[in-house]
């Protein structure tokens, strides 16, 4: 996990939102199954969930992970992703 191999400090938090979603998940889908909800209405949550997790949280661990000490494992397989040139990755001893 890429949280995990660069120690980033919001991963507990980052996790508890991952469970919430979780969560709020199969709360949705028991509604569905009784038809107290709309499918259509899980759709738009998870939608305006991801769109508004991933422009946020996720941002927060690209920001982390640029400047970051402890580097990931992979790093030398995916430097493009986190915004690195090739010439800069130096790998892990």
């Amino acid at each position: 996990n890429l949280m995990r191999e660069t120690a980033y400090p919001g991963l507990a938090k980052h996790q508890a939102r991952h469970m919430e979603l979780l969560i709020e998940l199969n709360l949705y889908v028991a509604k569905i199954a009784v038809q107290r909800e709309f499918p259509e209405d899980l759709l738009s949550f998870l939608s305006d969930w991801l769109s508004s997790h991933i422009a946020d949280h996720d941002q927060l661990v690209t920001r982390y992970v640029a400047i970051a000490t402890q580097r990931p494992v992979a790093e030398l397989a995916y430097p493009e992703y986190l915004g690195v040139s090739q010439d800069k990755v130096t790998p892990q001893k």
